[in-house]
């Protein structure tokens, strides 16, 4: 199974949800997170707590791209996809 989740904080959530859906039977091999944050303090903090759990990102921010306007444009291209995808799936 594919978790997927909106940002990736500490990673507190992800592995309580892939905790919850192991307890089902069900083995979680990767996670998507639409958000990421690439700081290398931090970077060490998320790795001990995903446990290597393999993981994808829709939007890396980072020390540079840090800011409102890239969020924006971020939420925006996910918008976009979103009703892409509501679209298709009708």
């Amino acid at each position: 199974m594919i978790l997927v989740d909106d940002f990736l904080g500490m990673g507190g959530s992800i592995m309580a949800a892939k905790d919850l859906v192991e307890k089902l039977g069900v083995e979680v091999g990767e996670a998507v997170f639409i958000f990421d944050v690439d700081v290398p303090v931090y970077n060490e903090a998320v790795e001990r707590n995903l446990k290597g759990l393999k993981r994808y990102t829709m939007v890396t921010l980072t020390e540079t791209n840090l800011s409102v306007n890239v969020l924006v444009a971020a939420l925006q291209q996910l918008l976009d996809r979103m009703k892409a995808l509501i679209i298709v799936g009708r």
